[in-house]
């Protein structure tokens, strides 16, 4: 990833989980469109065209925001973050289904064991997540396939 500095996309700095982290959130305009413009000048950059995905969705959706962690053996990891009854959590956006019902769609997973991988306490975190509340299917209240604190609407066939 071609990010000389992270403040060349944010200066916005928060604790999650024991880490400092930086946060790219939707009303950083300025930030965003840095992002944007990287992906352009490096369109061949995986993790830069992930990132503006990535951007695309926090600009689009409430209480998501993009965390850099600063990882010795890769600079600037992105994560995925999620406002959930008011703390960051780390979540990864992945398709999950109904166990009961047909219904199938995008979720916030922070169980995910990557998203704390190098933390001073990963299993601990971990642990943590796993306690959370986890959604119920939309459509007709049943256990969904993995652990989820967000549930976007229902994906069309």
């Amino acid at each position: 990833m071609i990010i000389n500095e992270i403040t060349e996309i944010t200066d916005k700095t928060e604790e999650i989980d024991g880490e400092k982290v930086y946060i790219l959130e939707k009303h950083m305009k300025t930030g965003v469109e840095r992002l944007k413009e990287l992906a352009r000048m490096n369109k061949d950059d995986d993790v830069l065209a992930m990132l503006n995905r990535d951007s695309k969705f926090i600009c689009e959706k409430q209480n998501f925001a993009i965390a850099f962690r600063d990882i010795k053996a890769l600079p600037w990891l992105p994560c995925m973050i999620y406002k959930y009854e008011g703390q960051w959590r780390r979540v990864q956006l992945e398709y999950a289904n109904c166990l009961k019902c047909d219904w199938k769609g995008r979720i916030a997973n922070p169980t995910e064991p990557s998203l704390y991988g190098g933390l001073k306490n990963e299993f601990e975190l971990m642990r943590q997540a796993a306690r959370l509340p986890s959604l119920k299917c939309p459509k007709c209240g049943g256990e969904i396939s993995r652990k989820a604190i967000w549930i976007e609407d229902e994906v069309k066939d």
